[in-house]
């Protein structure tokens, strides 16, 4: 049955006919079915919702697993760059390459100059990079390595611990 204008004259003295019960009845099975039908409407938008952030996180989940297992394929393949290094440094076999080792006393720091690099930080040193609000940012410690882009002044080396030397190694690359 269609829904149907209620009636909205009603007065104290008006008895309702089987055909207001009819009405009423009628409207208020329309009702629940129209109800049921936007309840259907609400869960059936829910689970694409649910879904669509399932799927998301599911893809985000994917992308981040991907990515951390590059990292760790990245993450091996420098330290056996590393360790070909420093054996090729600790043979002096590195040939065309100009490898220089520096010392700064406590609390100084010395500004890598413009240039491409491999560099470790010996001892009791750190590498530090300048962001754009002119703080210097740690980027390396003692025993670590990297390869290093500098412009000349944005670069350094700066001793920590106290009153110690602190110790580096630069291979020029270009």
């Amino acid at each position: 049955m269609a829904y149907q204008t209620p009636k909205t004259d009603w007065t104290e003295s008006y008895t309702p006919s089987p055909s207001d019960m009819n009405r009423i009845e009628g409207n208020v099975l329309d009702n629940r079915a129209e109800m049921n039908r936007i309840e259907g409407n609400v869960l059936d938008n829910r689970a694409e919702i649910v879904q669509e952030v399932i799927d998301r996180t599911t893809s985000v989940g994917n992308e981040e697993a991907a990515r951390i297992a590059a990292d760790s394929v990245l993450d091996a393949e420098i330290q056996s760059i590393d360790a070909n290094l420093d054996t090729k440094l600790n043979n002096n076999t590195i040939v065309g390459r100009i490898k220089s080792t520096g010392s700064i006393g406590p609390a100084l720091t010395y500004t890598v100059p413009s240039g491409t690099y491999y560099g470790k930080c010996l001892a009791n040193c750190v590498l530090e990079v300048q962001d754009s609000t002119t703080a210097w940012n740690t980027i390396l410690t003692a025993g670590q390595s990297c390869l290093i882009v500098s412009d000349g002044a944005s670069v350094r080396f700066l001793t920590v611990g106290g009153q110690v030397t602190g110790t580096w190694l630069l291979i020029k690359i270009s």
